[in-house]
């Protein structure tokens, strides 16, 4: 669970993490996102005991919030573990949080709303 502490903190860790965490896997949903997601209009959503597929509307709204996603983990790691960018780094997560909500709320209307 993230608490006020923990999102408001600089992670732990180096160079590795910064790369892997704040670059590569942030690239990697953002793609995700934009190729399935907002262009093809067919993306999933992996749950604990299943997996929903989202079609039309639902998929474009699922994709921005896997955007979303994105740059919240590249602001939390990327610019987090950086001396020079964590100062920006809160601007740049609180702005992530604020564009998930309302797209994963929409994503979740439209798919239950489709069903």
């Amino acid at each position: 669970m993230i608490d006020d502490e923990t999102f408001t903190c600089a992670p732990d860790g180096g160079s590795l993490k910064r790369k892997l965490l704040g670059y590569a896997v942030p690239v990697l949903i953002a793609l995700y996102a934009i190729i399935y997601g907002l262009i093809d209009g067919h993306i999933i959503l992996p749950s604990k005991h299943a997996s929903d597929e989202f079609t039309g509307f639902a998929a474009r709204w699922l994709g921005l919030a896997y955007l979303a996603v994105a740059s919240f983990m590249h602001f939390h790691y990327g610019w987090g573990l950086s001396e020079h960018l964590w100062p920006n780094s809160q601007r740049g997560k609180w702005i992530s949080v604020a564009a998930f909500v309302p797209c994963f709320i929409l994503a979740l209307v439209f798919h239950f709303k489709s069903a």
